[in-house]
């Protein structure tokens, strides 16, 4: 589909939304509501909020390269994401088929261009023209301002995407499904009859798939088919059992399984402070206040427990030589009353599961990597409003009271000092 014609044709629904209400097209009203409502993790925290992120990347679309590219496929599978990730996830489907297979691949990166000078100027003469009707939903507070800058860059993006998957792949893996152009583009492949799955990470699909529109839906812990009936709306054609997106790196490693370290007790981090620093806690679930407050209780907690041992496993973006004594610095101020060490090693996260007998973090993947390898986990989930969903099989490992987890503590800790 060509750009003008699909920018014009997302503006039309915008506004049939607005006026009209519900659509026949359940899958395309969800798109559309996605596109305008959904914040997205290409924004920073003020891009979401003001009508100027509209300008913003109108001038960066005029500058946007022309580039006389023609993808050829070369295998029977696509993998879509960002470049830098395209490795892992060729190793992590080939773990998971069993299989030693060869993959096309690309990324939004090599998708925002324009193929000829005639089709940059043909959707800039669109953008200004319809900038006015941009401009206009960008300025309704129901919606996410921001969106309808970055919605230019996404149009460029799927439209030169529609071209490639044209060619007759056998199954399209989309990665990054909780972007919010993501439902968009499986309501054109569904159009188009294009075989697609959507890759989840291990987290729950609530936190930011609670509108999925999909061909096929992998399913990586036994908690994401338990919470499809409990999400906002969900399409799919078909389920496939996967295992977590990382499982490729560390699964092997448990088996047999390895007992952990007695008396530790391990803290994964979810950066929440350099998200805050960042200006990136628009689209993150897991809001940093609460994980604040749970070092507060570990440092109060473990005031007199000097026999325990306290490991804190940094999130990676922690550990660029850019910020490391920031880091350090931070712990230092949150966790000085009690004996803890700062896991500074480059050994991944996934790697050191035997090395704590307990984790306990604020809401975070790792710890639902844990439970699949056996290993056990204490999840903080104040201010996570639905999840876990009562009954389920992640419900007997989340607490949203302080106070709740210092009385399971004390009779778990009860006779080790």
């Amino acid at each position: 589909m060509k750009k003008s014609r699909l920018l014009f044709f997302v503006l039309f629904n915008f506004f049939k939304r607005e006026f009209r209400g519900a659509f026949a097209d359940k899958n395309l009203e969800i798109a559309i509501k996605c596109l305008a409502e959904k914040p997205s993790f290409r924004l920073l925290d003020f891009q979401h909020k003001t009508w100027r992120t509209l300008f913003q990347f109108i001038k960066q679309t005029v500058n946007l390269p022309i580039l006389e590219w023609d993808h050829n496929k070369k295998n029977d599978f696509l993998i879509f994401d960002e470049l830098e990730a395209v490795y892992d996830r060729k190793r992590y489907l080939n773990f998971i088929s069993g299989k030693d297979c060869e993959f096309d691949s690309i990324g939004r990166k090599e998708l925002l261009n324009f193929k000829s000078f005639w089709d940059k100027v043909s959707f800039l003469f669109s953008t200004i023209l319809l900038s006015p009707l941009l401009l206009l939903l960008s300025l309704n507070k129901k919606k996410i301002a921001g969106n309808f800058g970055l919605l230019l860059f996404q149009i460029i993006e799927i439209s030169n995407f529609l071209i490639i998957v044209k060619k007759g792949y056998e199954k399209v893996h989309l990665f990054g499904m909780y972007e919010n152009d993501m439902n968009l583009i499986g309501c054109l492949f569904l159009k188009k009859s294009i075989p697609f799955i959507k890759h989840p990470s291990p987290a729950p699909l609530m936190a930011h798939n609670k509108w999925i529109v999909t061909d096929e839906l992998a399913i990586e812990i036994p908690y994401q088919r338990e919470e499809l009936q409990s999400l906002d709306y969900c399409y799919f054609n078909q389920l496939v059992e996967y295992r977590p997106e990382n499982a490729h790196k560390y699964l092997n490693l448990y088996k047999p399984f390895k007992k952990p370290t007695s008396k530790s007790i391990g803290f994964y981090s979810h950066a929440g402070w350099l998200r805050s620093k960042n200006k990136r806690t628009t689209t993150v679930f897991a809001k940093p206040e609460y994980e604040d407050s749970l070092l507060n209780w570990f440092n109060s907690f473990f005031k007199e427990k000097k026999k325990i041992n306290i490991k804190v496993f940094l999130h990676p973006r922690e550990k660029n030589s850019e910020i490391i004594e920031e880091t350090k610095k931070y712990y230092q101020e949150k966790l000085g009353k009690i004996n803890f060490e700062l896991i500074l090693s480059d050994i991944p996260n996934h790697h050191t599961f035997a090395e704590v007998e307990l984790a306990i973090s604020y809401y975070s993947t790792i710890l639902f990597e844990r439970q699949v390898c056996g290993y056990r986990s204490l999840c903080y989930v104040a201010g996570l409003e639905g999840f876990p969903i009562p009954n389920t099989s992640l419900d007997n490992i989340c607490f949203s009271d302080l106070d709740e987890l210092d009385k399971l503590l004390e009779s778990d800790l009860n006779g080790q000092e």
